[in-house]
């Protein structure tokens, strides 16, 4: 099958939900390449459970932020499983920033330098996981560690790097 690359807002967490290695966020889909977006349901608000608390995330995978956008990739034979899904186990998460019209994927769980479409991140601010101003207690506490701060190092431009996923999974057929 070939693979699909959703794109999903946080529009919320869910509080009510306890688990000693998950945080319970709402969100809803906002994209997706591979099927039609035109059947895509961008109304319902979907919980998705995602590894990491928010006081205390896995290394290098900061917590989710309410308003953002992710993409994540996905194998569905057709749009309905994606549709009828009532709890999503996130694995790899790629933050979604939008730039004059194109969407970048940065990607922290997943390598992009051996990917065609890379673009490697020169800007130190733009380069590191962890922001100053937003994540200033996991800074501290990795420095204090003497842990090194996880950087993105390249990012890809979304619809190039979906075309390179999908040509990829045709070639390992």
């Amino acid at each position: 099958a070939t693979p699909q690359l959703l794109f999903f807002r946080v529009v919320g967490i869910d509080e009510n939900h306890t688990s000693s290695t998950f945080t319970r966020y709402k969100i809803q889909f906002v994209d997706i390449y591979g099927f039609d977006k035109n059947e895509l349901d961008m109304e319902t608000v979907y919980p998705m459970s995602y590894r990491g608390l928010l006081d205390e995330q896995l290394y290098g995978r900061p917590p989710l932020e309410l308003g953002k956008i992710y993409a994540r990739i996905f194998t569905f034979d057709n749009i309905d499983q994606i549709n009828d899904r009532v709890l999503f186990q996130a694995g790899l998460v790629l933050p979604v920033v939008e730039n004059e019209g194109k969407r970048y994927l940065y990607g922290y769980g997943i390598d992009f330098s051996n990917m065609e479409c890379k673009i490697p991140i020169l800007d130190s601010e733009e380069n590191s996981i962890y922001k100053t101003g937003k994540h200033d207690k996991t800074i501290e506490y990795l420095q204090s560690i003497n842990q090194e701060l996880p950087t993105f190092d390249y990012k890809c431009e979304a619809a190039l790097f979906y075309e390179e996923i999908v040509r990829r999974s045709h070639e390992n057929k």
